[in-house]
């Protein structure tokens, strides 16, 4: 994360549950950092919640009719037998 001043630090998490910065620049000592930090679950809804909100619907989006160019690449693996997405 970027703290005010720009510079680039490990997240640490807030009281609040969010992401904020540590104050421990990049680079530099970790070992107050926690691995594989998220936010609360609660924080994540609210997240979602918002952009939901905020986003056009998918409808307004795009037309979902019509055709379209695909590019389809088959290959063979000499491990494994030849077979369709649904039978594996």
């Amino acid at each position: 994360m970027q703290d005010a001043g720009g510079l680039w630090c490990y997240a640490a998490k807030g009281p609040d549950g969010q992401l904020a910065s540590s104050g421990t620049a990049v680079g530099q000592e970790m070992a107050a950092v926690e691995p594989h930090l998220r936010p609360d679950p609660s924080v994540l809804k609210q997240v979602v919640a918002q952009r939901d909100q905020s986003w056009p619907h998918v409808s307004t989006l795009a037309s979902i009719t019509g055709t379209a160019q695909a590019v389809i690449i088959l290959v063979e693996f000499t491990d494994t037998p030849a077979g369709f997405w649904e039978e594996l």
